[in-house]
């Protein structure tokens, strides 16, 4: 074989991928071990649900809750307290969306009203924890 000196630094460099990939996995089945102790419960069962995390407290958003039906429902978890507190719903039901955190306020777009039929939300929806309250936005362009 002949190998140029790109087509060696490209080996190295995926096999100190392949090392490095293998080290973590390593450490994270360690980290992994250990007793488990249970936590509050989700109040709502759900999948397909929005997710983000701000000020060390877990927001849930929507989400299928019985096929073919999804949620507009908001709970925060507080690992600290170890309980979930329910809070106002978004303006519209919706699972497989986005909601992310940003600047103190929260902004959940895409997904569907339902799982059978349910139109595509392209509206932008805004959550200000402070005041509890969402308010819809602009077209996704």
């Amino acid at each position: 074989m002949n190998f140029t000196k790109n087509n060696t630094i490209l080996i190295i460099v995926l096999l100190g991928a392949f090392v490095l990939a293998g080290l973590l996995s390593l450490s994270s089945i360690g980290l992994a071990q250990g007793p488990f102790t249970g936590k509050a419960p989700m109040p709502t069962a759900r999948l397909s649900m929005g997710t983000a995390v701000a000020d060390g407290k877990i927001y849930v958003t929507g989400g299928n809750i019985k096929w073919p039906n999804s949620s507009a429902v908001l709970e925060v978890y507080d690992p600290v307290k170890d309980e979930w507190v329910t809070k106002s719903p978004m303006s519209n039901r919706k699972y497989s969306h986005s909601i992310c955190a940003l600047n103190d306020m929260f902004y959940s777009f895409g997904g569907w009203d339902n799982c059978s039929s349910g139109p595509f939300y392209t509206k932008v929806e805004v959550y200000n924890p402070k005041t509890d309250k969402w308010t819809q936005h602009s077209d996704i362009p």
